[in-house]
């Protein structure tokens, strides 16, 4: 079956929410072959220490149906439908990119009408999710550096057992030739020379027991500059961490960068 972009249609208009909440947001993407839903829930321990600072946004992914991610079936079988954010594992299509921005935008927007006042301040995304968090902060990045502004407002990205190449999104890096870059050569631990590197700041998240680590390294090494990136390491495979001791040492690199940034005193 050819796969096909899904986004939601118009609702009717809704009355304005009774009550509002001024926390600062985060916008929460899904690996590929999940959806919003089943991240909410893997993202359980996670959301409950996170949710006292700030204002968790979960957006669905455009292209559906697809398989099911690695172990979805055994726990989430009866949570379809099963989304993803690429069509191919590295490249992104102008098409391809404007589904991934209408999604988020929409999410975003949505979230508006619920309620939410506070100022977007990340992307947090698993997997293929973490991949278009990245890309969002890179456009983030050159829309400023062009002198157009901010793009959505992020200030940083969470970036968990996510890899490269970054992805095209934003016309306003339509000329960098961002992508398609799948090879990774020049200079120490694999850094891109000449090529674009993401100067705003990224937490990058890494199971030790995870088959891709190498693959997740290399977006650390080479597309995020040293001295605006962090690491959390914890003894886990493929999968959004959920022992609380594992979930502090994230929830404590966010809240230090935040207020780093000025998002928390």
């Amino acid at each position: 079956m050819s796969l096909s972009s899904t986004l939601p249609s118009a609702l009717p208009s809704a009355p304005p929410p009774t009550h509002l909440d001024p926390k600062p947001r985060i916008l929460l993407l899904h690996g590929g072959g999940t959806n919003s839903v089943i991240f909410r829930m893997q993202c359980r321990v996670l959301s409950t220490h996170l949710s006292s600072h700030f204002r968790l946004v979960y957006a669905d992914a455009p292209f559906a149906p697809c398989e099911p991610g690695p172990d979805v079936l055994s726990v989430y079988k009866d949570k379809g439908p099963f989304r993803k954010w690429l069509h191919g594992a590295d490249i992104t299509t102008h098409d391809e990119a404007a589904s991934i921005l209408s999604s988020i935008d929409g999410a975003m927007e949505a979230d508006d009408a619920c309620g939410g006042t506070g100022e977007w301040v990340a992307a947090m995304g698993f997997s293929q999710g973490a991949k278009v968090a990245a890309s969002l902060l890179l456009a983030e990045q050159i829309s400023k550096e062009r002198g157009r502004g901010s793009a959505r407002g992020f200030r940083f990205a969470v970036l968990m057992a996510g890899r490269g190449p970054l992805l095209r999104l934003d016309s306003v890096i339509e000329d960098e030739g961002v992508e398609g870059r799948s090879s990774w050569h020049g200079g120490e631990e694999g850094k891109l020379e000449g090529r674009v590197i993401l100067r705003l700041p990224t937490i990058h998240v890494h199971g030790l027991r995870d088959p891709g680590l190498d693959f997740h390294r290399r977006l650390m090494d080479g597309w995020c500059e040293e001295g605006n990136m962090s690491l959390v390491e914890w003894e886990g495979d493929h999968r959004v961490v959920l022992k609380t001791k594992d979930v502090k040492m994230v929830v404590e690199a966010v809240v230090i960068l935040t207020r780093k940034v000025g998002v928390l005193m």
